[in-house]
């Protein structure tokens, strides 16, 4: 690995405290252990559910390129799985429990994916 890229990764990992919708939070990116392609590109990628904290992966260079709907699309049907497979997912019962009790007692926590919410935002990070 460069220089270059161990130097992104430990500023983009780093721990840090932020204040979201009025509280503060200590935000950790899960850093995904997968690298598509050259590996250049910093995709970050965050779900309804698990904001503020958000996952990071190692993408093509080409993907920075790609219109809004074909990077969606590269997301859900590559990324989404990828995520999935290394942090483990959090399903059917949060639905259940959600149905049952209200919106905040799921006891997943992230980097859990928690699968009843896939309302996402992404973009590139840059140093």
């Amino acid at each position: 690995m460069n220089k270059e890229i161990k130097e992104k990764i430990q500023k983009f990992t780093k721990t840090r405290e932020i204040e979201f919708w009025g509280e503060k939070y200590k935000v950790s990116p899960a850093l995904s252990k997968t690298i598509i392609g050259d590996g250049k590109s910093f995709l970050w990628f965050g779900m309804g559910d698990t904001r503020p904290h958000y996952y990071i992966i190692r993408v093509d260079s080409k993907w920075e390129k790609m219109n809004n709907n074909k990077l969606r699309e590269k997301i859900e049907e590559e990324i989404y799985e990828i995520l999935i497979s290394e942090f483990g997912i959090c399903g059917e019962e949060c639905e259940e429990k959600y149905s049952q009790l209200g919106d905040d007692c799921c006891d997943c926590k992230f980097p859990t994916i928690i699968d009843d919410n896939r309302m996402i935002d992404w973009g590139f990070l840059q140093l």
